[in-house]
């Protein structure tokens, strides 16, 4: 049997860089394709893997890969042949399979919703994933290591990970191997989510992430003008909760803000804005209280994939929802450009943008009325109806 001779560290550290290099040019290329939106996907076969169980056990596999890599980047000897063994790993493994996930996962079979959803996180995790290959390529340049830790085994990655504060190792431009782990780790752990809870646990999440953002004009709003009225409305009952506040104070500040074009208080001569904001807090309080109840009557209840794309409506469906959280998402974009006009003054603009809102609102109790059936109507139908007439009578 032939005897081959050992490479030289000088030749390991070379493959290892050319190693990280190509995975790193490989990333890239599918963070291109992902950011393409004119890119060709894959129509699924019926051999093709569900793409959230393709997502669920490639994101598992990167786990476990990184943390193999973050182990063998901190511990001694430093060993650039495994290293560059299991970046080969990951390069013939778990990177293609989550490429291969995204492309499987068509907007016109599996709904845009989910497509694009996919491919945001997908796209996080490569992004990660890419900058610790970047902490692998500079622990390789380094021609010593006397600040490599002591030897760690899997456990005390994992205590090291636990301990860090992921969202402020997310804002640093630069990290270690453990927090950059740490950081794919959480990436991949959105993904394995997306199985997990289901496409119903993706919608209620949409929503409740639009719910609030809605929520915060509205503060803003009733922060602008503090003796503001709000109007609750409850699922099952209307009720008129009315708060009090302060009056605006006026002074050199207030005389700043008018000269600036950014009033910090709703000015005390303008009764014809005050009347159009105490009806614009009212109907975007109601329309809040639109996305609880589709949450809880529509949303909560969304069929699985599996049992969609087993019934011929299944992609009637999917377009379904694709346009309810559409229409959800653009209430509070419509919302902002309602506060904007409230700040310009401009009390005609301001009518014509609540009733954009009112508009988009109505559009998405009309799409959510009846059940996932098409043709059922129940408690919630009935909801609407008096919803409908608050909101016009506000």
């Amino acid at each position: 049997m032939p005897q081959y001779p050992l490479a030289s560290s000088s030749d390991s550290k070379k493959q290892l860089t050319d190693t990280a290099t190509s995975l790193s040019l490989l990333i890239r290329e599918f963070l291109t394709t992902l950011n393409d939106p004119n890119a060709r996907q894959e129509e699924p076969t019926q051999q093709s893997p569900p793409p959230l169980d393709l997502l669920h056990t490639s994101a598992t596999l990167l786990k476990a890969q990184t943390t193999k890599l973050s182990l063998l980047l901190i511990n001694k000897p430093f060993t650039p042949s495994a290293i560059r063994s299991v970046l080969g790993e990951v390069a013939g493994s778990s990177v293609p399979a989550l490429l291969s996930a995204v492309q499987t996962c068509t907007p016109q079979r599996f709904g845009k919703v989910l497509s694009d959803e996919v491919k945001s996180r997908v796209r996080r995790v490569l992004a990660e994933l890419d900058r610790l290959i970047g902490e692998v390529l500079e622990k390789t340049s380094q021609e010593k290591s006397e600040n490599i830790k002591e030897a760690s085994d899997e456990q005390t990655i994992r205590e090291e990970i636990g301990r860090l504060d992921l969202s402020e190792a997310n804002a640093k431009p630069s990290r270690d191997s453990i927090a950059s782990t740490g950081v794919v780790w959480e990436a991949c752990d959105s993904l394995i989510d997306l199985r997990q809870n289901g496409i119903a646990g993706l919608l209620l999440l949409k929503a409740r992430q639009y719910r609030e953002m809605l929520e915060d004009a509205i503060i803003e709003l009733k922060e602008w003008r503090e003796d503001a009225e709000d109007e609750g409305f409850e699922e099952g009952n209307l009720h008129t909760a009315t708060a009090n506040s302060n009056t605006a104070s006026s002074g050199p500040q207030e005389d700043v803000d008018r000269y600036l074009g950014a009033p910090n208080s709703l000015p005390a001569d303008r009764e014809d804005l005050k009347q159009t904001l105490d009806q614009a807090l009212k109907k975007l309080r109601l329309v809040s209280t639109l996305y609880q109840a589709i949450g809880k009557r529509r949303l909560r209840s969304f069929p699985s994939l599996d049992a969609l794309l087993s019934q011929e409506s299944g992609t009637n469906t999917l377009s379904r929802i694709d346009e309810l959280l559409q229409a959800l998402k653009q209430i509070p974009s419509c919302a902002d450009e309602l506060a904007g006009a409230f700040y310009e003054l401009d009390d005609f603009a301001a009518q014509d943008e609540l009733s954009k809102v009112c508009r988009k609102a109505k559009r998405a109790a009309d799409i959510s009325k009846m059940g996932w059936n098409g043709s059922e109507e129940d408690e919630y139908t009935s909801w609407l109806k008096k919803w409908e007439e608050a909101l016009d009578s506000g």
